[in-house]
């Protein structure tokens, strides 16, 4: 869904409804120059300072900058592992591999 910034009791109306066929599921890594991403980092740190504005990845950052971004095939094994749930996960895929 695409939602509407929060009103002044947190809630986030829903705008609309995003036609599927132009999304797809991004992966981490994303691979980029070394130059180029040291360049995007640096100016995304400004923008750090504030969730509103922060980036949330590298090809973000790199879009940022008004550079071409290109999607390339993944695998759904490829999952980064942040929180405990996910690590969970990838220890039954490991178990039944």
């Amino acid at each position: 869904k695409q939602v509407g910034d929060a009103d002044d009791a947190g809630i986030r109306p829903v705008r609309g409804t995003l036609d599927r066929a132009s999304l797809r599921a991004i992966q981490t890594p994303q691979g980029f120059g070394r130059d180029l991403l040291a360049r995007a980092h640096l100016a995304g740190a400004a923008r750090a300072a504030s969730d509103a504005t922060a980036i949330g990845d590298d090809a973000g950052l790199v879009e940022a900058l008004g550079e071409a971004v290109h999607v390339v095939p993944g695998d759904p094994l490829a999952f980064k592992i942040t929180t405990a749930h996910d690590l969970l996960i990838a220890a039954v895929f490991l178990e039944h591999s």
